[in-house]
């Protein structure tokens, strides 16, 4: 999908930095209408428990939203679409992504994944934003990092190869090129510069098999948090996404549907500006 970045549209998308969670309640609904149409935006506190309030507040939300008609309804899900299980299954693995699913199976209602690509997300924020790509390398190593470091399901010589190949691989497609040691001596001095010495990699055959600070890794990484240049990257990341999520959103309301989805709540509350700012425009 192609993305205008200079549309001031989407310099009203919330930064994960400027967020706090506590300021909205949850389940987070938003409504919004003109005579061409409705879009309808559910933002959870994710639950795989399917006793959880948010299956209850959606199932009955969503009856509700396909009476104005199911053929101008489509529904969008968060992350991916799962093949259709029991309903029970979908929640227990996918979350409410999954229990959309089956309900627009069930009620045979058009349902899509807005997701962008990696590549377009990774675009939208080289664009946007004057960050060192070398930076942006750095946060989706300590990603791939804190993953393997909390995965205990995969050996630990398949995560560190699997990092080492995705980090050479989109480095390369962003232009840098560079060897992975010489990638991890670029992500040490740069953590040493920011916080002080005290990070030492060594090298690709030691990336794993030293002591991590996990809590550590999750901080410097964390795009809730505003203190680094390497927070503000993770939240230009939320930004692009949301921006992606938003313009898919607002192609299908200008086809004439009717939007009925269910997000993370931080998500939500981030593209809320986006939608009613381009509810505005449809008024001029």
């Amino acid at each position: 999908m192609k993305i205008n970045i200079n549309d001031p549209i989407f310099d009203s998308i919330v930064s994960l930095q400027e967020y706090n969670s506590d300021d909205y309640e949850t389940p987070y609904v938003i409504k919004l209408n003109n005579e061409d149409g409705e879009i309808l935006c559910i933002g959870v506190e994710h639950s795989i428990d399917p006793l959880h309030n948010n299956y209850v507040v959606i199932e009955s939300l969503f009856k509700d939203f396909i009476k104005k008609g199911k053929e101008y309804t489509v529904v969008l899900i968060e992350n991916f679409k799962p093949e259709i299980e029991s309903k029970k299954n979908m929640i227990k693995k996918y979350g409410e992504s999954g229990f959309l699913v089956w309900l627009s199976n069930k009620y045979d209602v058009k349902s899509i994944c807005p997701e962008p690509s990696p590549n377009e997300v990774m675009n939208f924020v080289i664009e946007k934003w004057n960050f060192k790509k070398e930076d942006i390398l750095l946060w989706i190593f300590l990603n791939m990092l804190l993953y393997a470091l909390k995965s205990q399901k995969t050996n630990i010589v398949n995560n560190a190869d699997n990092i080492i190949n995705q980090i050479k691989d989109i480095g390369d497609s962003i232009g840098i090129k560079k060897s992975f040691d010489e990638y991890l001596l670029y992500f040490q001095n740069k953590l040493n510069e920011i916080f002080g010495n005290g990070f030492v990699f060594g090298n690709k055959n030691e990336l794993l098999n030293q002591e991590w600070n996990i809590k550590e890794i999750e901080d410097i990484q964390n795009p809730f948090i505003k203190k680094t240049i390497i927070n503000e990257i993770g939240a230009a990341f939320n930004s692009a996404r949301d921006a992606y999520i938003a313009l898919a959103k607002i192609k299908l309301f200008e086809e004439g549907k009717n939007i009925f989805s269910v997000f993370g709540k931080n998500h939500v509350v981030c593209q809320e500006s986006v939608l009613k700012e381009f509810l505005k425009r449809k008024k001029l």
